[in-house]
């Protein structure tokens, strides 16, 4: 018993009946081709402070949630809290590193910044489709003050100045 007598019998017509197969067997056209976008990073640390420098580290999410590769980061800054409000008109940073593998460790060292002052980090992540992550936790630290690169006076330096010896 072929489609078309199964399709007759219960009083369907072939046309109908072979056009709700194809529906049901095929992918919506219009649908993205990923729809799951990268996890949002929970543990995002600022560490190692110069006074123009701070390292990130994070755990690199998926491609879809967890899993996978995703394709690219957009790690921002600012002196402020990074607010959804603020994360548009925040310092974006440049030469972000490409994502590893989910799971794996991923840091990049954002250079350029003020001595003596506290940063505050976030990165989102997107994959090859354009969907991006929410905003990561936010990590904050302060780069370390200008380092005195003068050379300490010696004793011989300094006008009238007398050892005594001890």
């Amino acid at each position: 018993m072929g489609i078309r007598s199964i399709a007759f019998r219960a009083g369907v017509s072939i046309i109908p009946a072979i056009f709700l197969l194809i529906c049901a067997c095929s992918k919506d056209p219009t649908a993205p081709a990923d729809a799951i976008p990268p996890a949002t990073v929970n543990d995002l640390v600022a560490i190692n402070p110069t006074s123009n420098s701070i390292m990130l580290t994070w755990t690199a999410p998926g491609d879809d949630g967890r899993t996978g590769t995703a394709a690219r980061y957009d790690i921002r800054y600012s002196v402020s809290p990074l607010t959804s409000a603020i994360w548009p008109s925040a310092g974006q940073a440049t030469g972000e590193p490409s994502p590893g593998p989910a799971g794996s460790a991923d840091t990049f060292v954002v250079t350029g910044l003020d001595p003596a002052t506290t940063y505050y980090f976030s990165l989102k992540t997107a994959d090859a489709e354009g969907n991006w992550s929410g905003k990561s936790i936010i990590a904050s630290a302060p780069t370390s003050a200008v380092e005195d690169e003068t050379p300490p006076l010696s004793a011989r330096m300094i006008p009238n100045h007398r050892i005594i010896p001890g």
